[in-house]
C-alpha cells in the first residue's frame, strides 16, 4: 500500500480515537471549522454596512416680501402668466392656482402659488427649479411668474485637486448635462467622487454671476494618498491565537488612475500559527463608477493547543477578479451589481501526510441594496447565488483527500443578508440583521455557512459550527454617552444576542442540525481619534466553547485596540 495513504489512515485514527496517555492530547473527533485553512480570511473580512444617509443638498432661497408686507397689496386674480416652463406645461400646472383664479388675493398668495410650483419641480427631482413673481405692474389681473428650471452654469474645483483629473471632469460633465439640472443627476455624480479612493467631495452651489437663472458648483476636494491601521485583538482561538495582530493599510491615486492598492498581514504571538496576507487592488472605469478589482490572499497555519502534537498544517490560496457597478447612487438609496470570479486552492497535511485538498473556482453574482426611510432608519439587503465551477484542474467527484467526501466541486448555493439600523434618539439606536444560506448540495468546508465570531456568534469561536444550510440573526442596542472628555473623545455602551444555526446533507445524517446562541454587552471608545477599540463580555447561552474544557459555559472577555498610523 502506499507510504501517504497508510499514513493518511494512521492520521485519522489519531483524529477519531486514542485516549490520551502520558502527556499526549485528544483532539476533536474532526479538525474544527476555525482551523480549516479555507475559512481564515472569512474572520478577517468587514461585514457590509449600508450608505443611504438622509441628507438633502438645496440651495438657499431669495430674499422675499414679510407676509404681514405681502398681504397688504391685493387684487383680483384673473390669470397666471407662466414663463420659463419647459419640464412642465401650464396645463400640468393649471391644478395648483386654478382655485385662486376670480378670487381676491394678495401678494402672499402669489407667494404660495410660486412656492407650490417650485415644489412641484423639486419633488420631481429638480433640485434647482424655483418659481416667483418678478417685479412688475399687475394690470387686468394678470400676474407673471418666472420659472428658472435650474442648470448648472461653471463648475469650479477647489482644495487639493489630483493631477489627472480627467476621471473627475467626466463625472462633472455629467452634471453640466443634466438640463435641467436633476437631483439624482447631481448627488449621483458628486457621491462617484466621494467614492474614489481617499477622495473627500463637498459640493456647494451659489448662485451664478456670469450666466442669469444659472447656479455655479464649486466641489471642495480633499485627498488622503495612503492609510494604515495596526489592531491587537483576542478573537482568535486556542489553536490559533487567541492574541492576533493585524496591519492594514492601502495607497490611494498613487498610479493616477483613481487606484486603491491594498493589503494586509495577520498574525499570532507564535507566528507559526497563523501567517495570513491578503491584498487588493482595485481601479474606476468608465464615467459611471464601475470597478474592476483583482484580489488574492495567502495563509499558512500550524494550529497549537490540543492540535500540536500531531503537526497540523495548512495553507490556503485564493485569487479573485472582481467588478461591481453602481446601478443607483444617491444619499437616501444605493443599489449595485457584483460579479466575481475565484480560484482557491486550500490543503491541510498531517505530519507531513496530505489529509485534506480543495480546489474551487467559483463565479459568484450579486446585488446589494440599501435606503433610508422615514422612521429615521436605514435598510440594507443582499443577496448573491454562487456556481462552482468544473474547470481548472477543480477538484473532482469522489477525491479522497476532500474536506468533506460528498462535497462537489460545481455546487450551487444562495445567499442573503438584511440588516436595519434604526434611529431612535440622537444617541439611542438599534442594529438587527439576519444571515442566511442554502446549497443544492454538499458543500466543502470554505463554503459551507458558518456561525460564530463577529457579528454573528460573539460568545464563540469563527466558524464554531458549519454547515451546507445555516441561518443567524442578531440584535444590538447601542447608547452613545452624551458627554466628551480630552482624552475620552467618543464613548458608546452596547448590548446584543444572537442565534444561529446550520444544517448538513449528509446521506448518514440528513437533516442533522447544530445550533448556538449568544448574549453580552460592551463598551466601544475613541482617544483622541488616535486609539480605537472595545472591550466586551459574551456569554455562549445554548452551547459550549470546546476549546476551552471545563470553562466552556463560562463567559468569555474580548478586547480590541486600532490605532491608525
Amino acid at each position: 500500500m502506499d507510504k501517504k495513504i497508510i499514513n493518511l489512515i494512521a492520521g485519522c485514527l489519531l483524529l477519531v480515537a486514542a485516549p490520551a496517555s502520558g502527556q499526549a492530547q485528544t483532539p476533536p473527533a474532526q479538525l474544527p471549522g476555525s482551523v480549516d485553512p479555507g475559512r481564515l480570511q472569512q474572520r478577517f473580512e468587514t461585514p457590509p454596512q449600508p450608505r443611504a444617509a438622509p441628507e438633502p443638498l438645496l440651495p438657499e432661497g431669495e430674499r422675499k416680501l414679510s407676509p404681514e408686507e405681502a398681504s397688504k397689496i391685493r387684487f383680483t386674480l384673473s390669470a397666471i402668466k407662466l414663463t420659463g416652463n419647459t419640464v412642465f406645461s401650464e396645463a400640468d400646472l393649471l391644478d395648483i392656482y386654478q382655485p385662486y383664479l376670480g378670487r381676491e388675493v394678495s401678494l402672499a398668495d402669489i407667494y404660495k402659488i410660486a412656492e407650490a410650483i417650485t415644489a412641484r419641480y423639486r419633488n420631481a427631482g429638480y433640485v434647482l427649479a424655483k418659481a416667483a413673481p418678478p417685479a412688475q405692474r399687475v394690470e387686468n389681473g394678470v400676474v407673471q411668474i418666472q420659472v428658472v428650471e435650474g442648470v448648472i452654469g461653471k463648475v469650479t474645483l477647489e482644495g487639493r485637486v489630483p493631477e489627472n483629473r480627467k476621471l473627475l471632469d467626466a463625472y462633472l460633465q455629467k452634471i453640466t448635462a443634466s438640463m435641467p439640472l436633476k437631483n439624482e443627476d447631481l448627488e449621483r455624480y458628486v457621491l462617484l467622487i466621494n467614492d474614489l479612493p481617499g477622495i473627500a467631495a463637498k459640493a456647494v452651489l451659489i448662485p451664478s454671476f456670469d450666466t442669469p437663472g444659472a447656479t455655479d458648483l464649486v466641489v471642495q476636494l480633499s485627498e488622503d494618498r495612503w492609510d494604515a491601521a495596526l489592531t491587537l485583538d483576542n478573537r482568535g482561538t486556542e489553536f490559533i491565537g487567541p492574541v492576533q495582530v493585524r496591519l492594514q493599510g492601502g495607497l490611494n491615486n498613487a498610479l493616477g488612475h483613481y487606484e486603491r492598492i491594498s493589503a494586509q498581514f495577520v498574525t499570532t504571538r507564535n507566528t507559526n500559527e497563523l501567517r495570513f496576507l491578503d491584498f487588493g487592488y482595485a481601479q474606476p472605469v468608465g464615467s459611471e463608477g464601475t470597478v474592476l478589482g483583482l484580489s488574492g490572499n495567502i495563509s499558512w497555519s500550524n494550529p497549537g493547543g490540543s492540535l500540536r502534537p500531531f503537526d497540523v498544517e495548512g495553507q490556503n490560496r485564493s485569487f479573485s477578479a472582481s467588478v461591481s457597478h453602481p446601478w443607483i447612487r444617491s444619499r437616501r438609496k444605493n443599489v449595485s451589481f457584483l460579479g466575481s470570479l475565484t480560484y482557491k486552492n486550500t490543503i491541510t497535511d498531517l505530519r507531513s501526510s496530505p489529509l485534506t485538498e480543495d480546489r474551487l473556482r467559483v463565479l459568484r453574482l450579486g446585488a446589494t441594496a440599501d435606503f433610508s426611510d422615514s422612521f429615521r432608519g436605514v435598510n440594507l439587503f443582499g443577496a448573491e447565488i454562487a456556481q462552482g465551477l468544473d474547470i481548472l484542474n477543480a477538484s473532482g467527484s469522489g477525491g479522497f483527500f476532500r474536506t468533506r467526501q460528498g462535497g462537489r466541486e460545481d455546487f450551487t448555493k444562495i445567499a442573503g443578508n438584511a440588516m436595519r439600523i434604526q434611529q431612535f434618539t440622537d444617541l439611542l439606536r438599534a442594529v438587527i440583521g439576519v444571515n442566511g444560506q442554502y446549497s443544492f448540495s454538499q458543500l466543502f468546508a470554505s463554503e459551507e455557512f458558518g456561525y460564530g465570531g463577529v457579528p454573528f456568534g460573539h460568545a464563540y469561536d469563527p466558524s464554531h459550527i458549519t454547515g451546507d444550510h445555516g441561518l443567524a440573526a442578531r440584535a444590538e442596542g447601542q447608547f452613545k454617552l452624551p458627554f466628551t472628555h480630552e482624552i475620552l473623545t467618543s464613548t458608546e455602551l452596547y448590548t446584543f444576542y444572537d442565534i444561529g444555526s446550520v444544517w448538513h446533507i449528509d446521506d448518514n445524517a440528513r437533516g442533522k442540525r447544530d445550533s448556538a446562541a449568544s448574549l453580552g454587552a460592551g463598551v466601544r471608545f475613541a482617544l483622541q481619534n488616535r486609539l480605537y477599540g472595545y472591550l466586551e463580555v459574551a456569554d455562549p447561552l445554548t452551547a459550549s466553547v470546546p476549546t476551552r474544557g471545563d470553562e466552556g459555559n463560562s463567559p468569555r472577555f474580548f478586547f480590541s485596540l486600532t490605532a491608525p498610523l
